[in-house]
C-alpha cells in the first residue's frame, strides 16, 4: 500500500519540479522522482511493519477518490505547463 501512495504523490511533484523551469530542471526532477521511488521501493515494508504503518491502509472507496484526485492533479499541472509554454 505505501507503494501505491508514493507512486501516486512522486509524479505530482516530479512534475512540479519540472515544469518550474527549462531541461535542466526537467533533469533535476527526473532524478529526484526516481530517487524517490527507490526509496519507496526500500522503504516499504519497514513503514508497513512501523507504527504508523496503518495511515497507509486505504479502503477500496479511498483508493478510488486518490486516483481521481491524482488524476485531476496531473490534468491541471498538463494544462498549467502547456498555458506557460
Amino acid at each position: 500500500m505505501n507503494l501505491l501512495v508514493w507512486t501516486l504523490v512522486v509524479p505530482l511533484i516530479t512534475a512540479a519540479m519540472g515544469s518550474a523551469g527549462g531541461p535542466r530542471r526537467l533533469k533535476e526532477a527526473t532524478i529526484v522522482g526516481v530517487a524517490l521511488m527507490i526509496l519507496a521501493v526500500i522503504l516499504g515494508r519497514p513503514v508497513a511493519n512501523s507504527s504508523f504503518g496503518s495511515w497507509f491502509l486505504l479502503s477500496r472507496q479511498q483508493i478510488t477518490i486518490a486516483l481521481a484526485v491524482y488524476g485531476f492533479g496531473l490534468g491541471f499541472l498538463a494544462r498549467m505547463i502547456r498555458v506557460r509554454v
